[in-house]
Formats: C-alpha cells, sequence, structure tokens
C-alpha cells in the first residue's frame, strides 16, 4: 500500500502543483510571476539529482554495508515493506538536502541571509552537515561522508547564490533610486 500512495502522489503531483499554482497565481505581482518557472526548472532538477544521487550511490553502498553483517550462520532477510521505506527515505532525504541552494536563494531573496553570514558560520555549517548526514544514512563512516561531500558543496554553491542574489537585489535598488 504505501508503494501505492508514493507512486500516486508522484503520478498526480504536476496536476496538485499546477491547481496550486492557478490558486495562488492571481495574489501574486507581474514581477514575482516571472520568477516561478525558473524556480520550479531549478527546484526540479535539484531535488531529482538529489534522488538520482541517493539512488544510485548511495543506496548501493549502504545496502553493500549491511549485506556485510551476514555469514553462513546469519541469513540476511529483508523484507520488501523495509526495503521500501529504506529506499523512499533516502531518495527523498537527499531530494530535500539538494534543495539548498534554492532555499538559500529565497532567503537571500527576502534579506534574511547573506554570503558574509555564511562565510563567518562555514565551520559550524560542517559540523552540522556532519551530524545531518550521519541522520540520514546508515551507521557507516563511507555513507556518511558520499552524502556529506556533495552537501558541503552545495552550501558553497548557496554561498554563491546569495552573493549574486543579494548582489542583483542591490543593484536593482540602486538604479530605482
Amino acid at each position: 500500500m504505501d508503494i501505492v500512495f508514493i507512486a500516486g502522489g508522484i503520478a498526480s503531483l504536476p496536476n496538485t502543483l499546477y491547481q496550486f499554482w492557478k490558486f495562488v497565481q492571481p495574489a501574486l505581482y507581474p514581477h514575482e510571476r516571472k520568477y516561478i518557472s525558473s524556480i520550479v526548472v531549478f527546484s526540479t532538477f535539484f531535488f531529482l539529482f538529489g534522488g538520482a544521487f541517493g539512488y544510485y550511490v548511495l543506496i548501493p553502498n549502504a545496502l553493500s554495508f549491511f549485506s556485510a553483517f551476514g555469514t553462513k550462520s546469519i541469513e540476511n532477510i529483508i523484507d520488501v515493506q523495509s526495503y521500501f521505506g529504506f529506499v523512499t527515505g533516502i531518495i527523498l532525504a537527499c531530494g530535500l538536502v539538494f534543495e539548498l541552494p534554492m532555499l538559500s536563494f529565497f532567503l537571500a531573496k527576502i534579506g534574511i541571509l547573506s554570503a558574509e553570514f555564511l562565510r563567518k558560520y562555514r565551520r559550524h555549517a560542517i559540523v552540522i552537515i556532519l551530524i545531518v548526514s550521519a541522520a540520514i544514512t546508515p551507521p557507516d563512516i563511507g555513507s556518511q561522508v558520499m552524502i556529506a561531500v556533495p552537501f558541503y558543496l552545495l552550501f558553497e554553491i548557496s554561498i554563491i547564490v546569495v552573493k549574486v542574489t543579494r548582489a542583483n537585489k542591490e543593484k536593482k535598488k540602486a538604479a530605482t533610486e
């Protein structure tokens, strides 16, 4: 049943997002509407890239780690529900983690986040990245590093995105004055 609900949710997602967009669209200004198509494209790209990373890189490594626990006297028996729950959780977690640049874009756009702030707290971010990657991966260091390195690269990309977003915002503000 879980697989059916997940597949149904994924299959109906385009229509659901379209209906949501038609609901929200009248409340937006024209200059806000022009950002939506690029936001949708980039958000979809980052989520799909993160999901593919989790499926093709992280899950095979995690499954080989778990299969190492079996011996001749101890047989690994994984039920289908646990397997699909594990795979779905990893794919969803990786997809959400890869949305960091988009989250940074929004926070920079509304003026909450700056590149200087991200650079200042880079060391703290590394610790948080390692904690989050340990929480969403199996208990082996290889999987943790496999997710921590791309997560850190996404953090660095986020710094660039915030810097460009804030510079464009200041340029538009200067042009209107």
